[in-house]
């Protein structure tokens, strides 16, 4: 169908070009922005666990030590109060850890213990009498307790129960004023608890936690729990109850646990910043990047738009055009290409209105690379071919001729690199210089030789697409007369010459040489030069790297044993059913995959 210029297009190559470059520049933001989170997160629990772990250890340093100086002093008071006269208040002004003590006794009889007679009760004590009991069972295992006894959230006291020897058994309370370490724990951002092995708070800095009846309200604390578990003295973990926490612990030799948490959402708050900074310059960063990349996309893409406009100008026939572009890369070359293509299919096409006066332009174009080839089925006295050829795609890269000369027939195939237009219009260049060489062996048939063939197309091809685009090629003359056949080949892959006299051998044909197109420069000396004999009836068989390359669903390439295989039966019959065994079995083996590059066949009965 003909192009209709005033069709719009529904997005342009550099609108395509914008979107995948906002495309990749929000991707490149949402990874910057998951990475940057992720290992501020890692760093940022990482930082805390380590502060966590020395803020637990100096706690339960200080905490021990306290509580151990306090029993040192019960200790003293109970081996004074042993020696009469003893001046208890005098020992009590001594210290300065404990802010009062009592003294009780414990029974065989009554496990209740009793304020000794008379009463000993120095510095601040008990408001009334205290009902100790529910504590004995755990201090007589033990023989010592510390519990909280806070009423006041600003004055924090702990109790220390020390049980001594005897009978009347000793039981000493102290009492100990934590009001500068509960100020030092209410000071930072972690929240810190100490816990007894039961799970009784001693101190927090949440005072509610303090205040109240002492009971065990850490026996079921996933902090208390996690600590009470591991057979290390500190550690750190991250933990899930009713809120998740990142919280360490400390052990003491005296079963006290200091327990610091934090709560995993408020640490990781700044990171809610951090990508919210992100956004925002990734937003600003996307601006700039529209506008710059607006303005250097239009520059870039320029040339695709002039032949877009020429293609319009081709398919009204207008083929004296002549694209500006001074750029040395692919669009360079491809617009180069296409200015010697323009030329190429007006001659053509003059030449077949001139034959078969067709109405219609664009037939005629769509039939100019058809007429590239020879026929599929050619017979003469000299030899018998048949061919076959597929594109992988609108337009194909491959090209085969034959030429014939008295006692002589020349033949020829060729592979451009890649597949599509730009490789079509090599083809082009590779048919016009074939048609150089007969015009030049019709002159000069003495001057026939493979080489020649090689080095007309090298020149040709060098000026259609200035080393941008290269080809293989591969060229024989057969000698009739002297029954010999003459190869050369530019870089093209292994043919096949078939001696049905030497019992259907199979021989590769591997002359060495360059690609066509790398230089101008290349003279007849660039390419090896072999030779052979034939006996009449012998084949030989060319392709192109379509052919060995062409894979299944499974990616297997057909390959060149898939090729010898099939060539040696597909040989014993007449070169068009020969063909026929070729193509099948290459089609049998790719299935319904499509093509990934052109195929070409040829197959000659040399007389």
């Amino acid at each position: 169908m003909k192009p209709d210029s005033t069709t719009p297009i529904r997005i342009t190559v550099a609108g395509k070009i914008l979107l995948a470059l906002i495309a990749i520049v929000l991707v490149s933001i949402g990874f910057l922005g998951f990475t940057a989170s992720r290992l501020f997160v890692s760093d940022k629990e990482v930082s805390v666990f380590d502060n966590q772990v020395s803020e637990a250890s100096f706690s339960a340093r200080e905490i021990n030590g306290r509580l151990k100086g306090a029993m040192d002093v019960l200790r003293s008071v109970a081996a004074s109060a042993k020696i009469p006269g003893t001046n208890l208040e005098q020992v009590f002004q001594n210290q300065s850890v404990l802010e009062g003590f009592e003294l009780f006794e414990v029974t065989a009889e009554d496990p209740k213990p009793k304020a000794v007679n008379p009463p000993i009760k120095v510095g601040k004590g008990f408001d009334a009498e205290p009902d100790l009991l529910p504590w004995m069972a755990e201090l007589k295992t033990k023989r010592y307790l510390f519990r909280n006894v806070t009423k006041d959230p600003k004055e924090p006291r702990l109790m220390v129960l020390l049980l001594g020897e005897g009978s009347p058994e000793p039981l000493l309370v102290g009492f100990v004023s934590m009001k500068t370490f509960f100020d030092s724990l209410s000071a930072g951002t972690n929240r810190f608890s100490i816990v007894d092995s039961q799970g009784y708070a001693l101190m927090d800095s949440d005072v509610t936690q303090i205040l109240g009846s002492n009971q065990a309200t850490f026996s079921q604390d996933p902090v208390f729990l996690s600590a009470k578990q591991s057979v290390l003295p500190n550690g750190s973990k991250k933990v899930t109850g009713d809120k998740e926490y990142l919280s360490s612990f400390s052990k003491t030799d005296l079963g006290i646990y200091v327990l610091v948490r934090a709560e995993y959402r408020k640490v990781v708050q700044a990171m809610y910043s951090l990508v919210e900074k992100i956004v925002l310059f990734g937003m600003g960063l996307m601006s700039v990047l529209i506008l710059a990349g607006t303005f250097l996309i239009r520059r870039i893409t320029s040339p695709i738009r002039d032949l877009f406009r020429a293609t319009h100008q081709i398919s009204e026939g207008q083929f004296d055009i002549e694209i500006a572009v001074e750029s040395k890369d692919e669009i360079g070359a491809l617009a180069r290409s296409f200015d010697f293509m323009s030329q190429k299919i007006k001659a053509l096409i003059q030449d077949l209105v001139e034959k078969s006066r067709l109405d219609q332009e664009l037939k005629i174009a769509q039939a100019v690379q058809g007429k590239l080839l020879p026929r599929e089925f050619i017979s003469t006295a000299q030899s018998q071919v048949a061919s076959f050829y597929r594109s992988a795609s609108e337009c194909g890269g491959d090209w085969w001729g034959i030429a014939e000369f008295p006692g002589k027939t020349v033949f020829a195939i060729a592979d451009a690199t890649g597949h599509g237009v730009s490789s079509a219009l090599i083809t082009a260049a590779a048919r016009s210089s074939f048609s150089m060489f007969e015009k030049f062996a019709t002159e000069q048939p003495d001057q026939i030789s493979p080489k020649r063939v090689l080095e007309l197309a090298n020149r040709a091809i060098f000026d259609s697409a200035q080393g941008d685009i290269m080809m293989t090629y591969f060229a024989c003359v057969v000698d009739h007369q002297a029954k010999k056949i003459f190869a050369s080949s530019a870089g093209h892959n292994p043919q096949y010459f078939v001696s049905l006299s030497g019992g259907g051998a199979i021989k590769g044909l591997t002359p060495r040489g360059n690609r066509l197109g790398e230089s101008r420069n290349l003279d007849a000396s660039t390419w090896e030069m072999i030779g052979l004999s034939y006996q009449p009836g012998d084949r030989l068989f060319l392709y192109t790297d379509g052919l060995i390359e062409a894979m299944n669903a499974e990616l297997k390439q057909f390959g060149r044993k898939g090729l010898r295989n099939v060539l040696t039966s597909a040989s014993r019959a007449d070169v068009g059913a020969g063909i026929q065994q070729v193509t099948q079995a290459v089609f049998d083996h790719t299935g319904p995959r499509p093509l990934d590059d052109d195929i070409t066949l040829v197959m000659a009965e040399l007389h």
